[in-house]
């Protein structure tokens, strides 16, 4: 499968979601940790090894491998008002 396909396959997910009227909600994983739901802003989602937000390609890219070899990793919070605090400070409400 081509970059170009993936792309597109990921923009039409995003705006099926989007018509569905799903917004940002915040979840309790069965490990106890918190973590978002819904449309997920990318700087919310994931982080690189040193904590920088990376881009639309490289998660594109980093999904299509196994998960013992992903450099991204999902953002998970201790508690629900951090993961709440962090949704505000990306601008968006949770």
């Amino acid at each position: 499968m081509s970059q170009r396909s993936l792309r597109e396959g990921l923009r039409k997910q995003r705006a099926e979601i989007k018509r569905a009227g799903l917004g940002l909600h915040v979840i309790q994983f069965p490990s106890g940790r918190f973590g978002f739901a819904g449309r997920v802003p990318l700087e919310l989602a994931y982080r690189r090894a040193d904590g920088s937000v990376p881009t639309e390609a490289e998660v594109s890219d980093d999904l299509r491998l196994p998960g013992n070899f992903r450099a991204l990793k999902a953002r998970t919070f201790e508690t629900r008002e951090e993961a709440c605090s962090a949704a505000a400070g990306a601008g968006v409400k949770a």
